[in-house]
């Protein structure tokens, strides 16, 4: 049986065709790729996140609201009740606040938002 190794690029649509062949050419190497255009964010990314120095997310008001109760421990269906939303969209906010925080549960999202201030 034959192994394939994994190929992966990163590149923005608007990187030109020399950016795309160098892309393409690294994945027939079976190396991973990323656009020159996204390596210095991506290395600032990762250099803040190493040193501990991670930049609080913007957020939106809603998704502030529905953080502030879900640190305060309520569910989903009770932050729903108490910001007059349907339990789907409160869902969707703590989706995206997992994301945004790069946790995948409600107490590391809450622990990651006082670690970053953006609750009390």
């Amino acid at each position: 049986m034959r192994s394939r190794a994994a190929r992966s690029a990163t590149s923005p649509k608007a990187d030109g065709r020399d950016e795309l062949l160098c892309a393409f050419d690294e994945i027939r190497a079976q190396r991973c790729y990323v656009s020159a255009s996204l390596r210095q964010p991506l290395a600032a990314y990762r250099e803040a996140h190493r040193a501990g120095r991670m930049h609080a997310p913007r957020l939106t008001r809603r998704q502030r609201q529905v953080l502030e109760l879900l640190s305060q421990g309520l569910g989903n269906a009770q932050n729903a009740a108490r910001l007059g939303l349907a339990e789907s969209t409160v869902k969707n906010h703590v989706s995206t606040l997992f994301a945004l925080l790069a946790v995948d549960n409600r107490a590391g999202c809450t622990r990651e938002a006082l670690r970053r201030g953006l609750v009390e």
